[in-house]
């Protein structure tokens, strides 16, 4: 066949893949019958640990693509998954994944929960600001992100990337902000990309962080578009929370969007791509 044939086949082949593998590696997830259902129309929060809780649900993917490598599906669905963390008691960090995979983690008996966290370059050093315990691992830089997720004294907050001040025991530069303090949605339009979504949800004035993981259930590397994502996330939750983020950052996306929770009703949605960075909570 001739290369034009070929690379027609090789993009027929990609989407196939995207629309038809169901990876659906999450466990016991329940149903949300729309994003602001009431909290009674959940199953409870999960306590993983003490300070470690998560809940998931179901979603309309109101925003899915469609066409040739869309969602072909005629009611597309979210997989939404939130790890909530009491920072009072337990110990958030920014590590390196050992052999850049996410699924070496869940072999630490320490680890109780684990979400991916920030872009990085093709030699998989951070592409941005990176601390942890203190730790300067990696500098700031423009192409790292407008924001940072900084954690100092217990207490969360997301800040411009420009405005960070040093001496946070941990720091990860990112971005977008999807959130602006006071639950203000921080996209502006539709960019018209649609990848699986990771994020940092500050709430309780820092002293409460979520990070949530969404992705297509029949397309593990789709997800909804920024702007939607900053919309759930400034409005009430898909997991029953009446009031939004008080401040939000996009993490990370596409094929290295990944969760994992320990615990006999846990739950693991593995990345579709390399994890060379991950936030742990032990």
């Amino acid at each position: 066949m001739s290369a034009v044939g070929d690379r027609w086949r090789a993009l027929f082949v990609v989407g196939w893949m995207l629309v038809g593998c169901r990876a659906r590696a999450l466990a016991d997830v329940p149903r949300a019958p729309s994003t602001d259902a009431p909290v009674a129309a959940l199953e409870p929060w999960v306590e993983a640990a003490p300070g470690v809780s998560w809940r998931g649900a179901e979603v309309p993917w109101d925003d899915a693509p469609t066409g040739l490598f869309g969602v072909s599906e005629p009611n597309p669905t979210l997989a939404w998954v939130v790890v909530r963390l009491d920072l009072s008691r337990v110990r958030l960090t920014a590590e390196r994944a050992s052999r850049d995979t996410f699924r070496e983690l869940t072999l630490d008996s320490a680890l109780l929960a684990a979400v991916d966290a920030g872009f990085f370059e093709r030699d998989r050093s951070p592409t941005g600001l990176l601390v942890s315990e203190g730790r300067l691992l990696h500098g700031w830089a423009h192409a790292g992100g407008s924001g940072v997720l900084e954690l100092s004294s217990g207490v969360a907050r997301v800040v411009p990337s420009a405005g960070y001040a040093r001496g946070a025991s941990l720091a990860v530069q990112c971005g977008p902000r999807l959130v602006e303090p006071g639950r203000v949605v921080g996209i502006r339009r539709d960019d018209g990309e649609r990848f699986a979504r990771t994020a940092a949800c500050v709430r309780d004035q820092g002293r409460t962080l979520d990070l949530v993981a969404t992705w297509g259930l029949t397309s593990p590397l789709r997800g909804p578009g920024l702007l939607r994502f900053a919309q759930r996330l400034a409005g009430p939750s898909p997991v029953g929370d009446p009031e939004g983020c008080e401040a939000a950052l996009n993490l990370d996306g596409g094929p290295s969007t990944a969760v994992y929770v320990r615990g006999p009703r846990g739950t693991l949605h593995g990345p579709q791509g390399p994890t060379p960075w991950v936030l742990v909570v032990r």
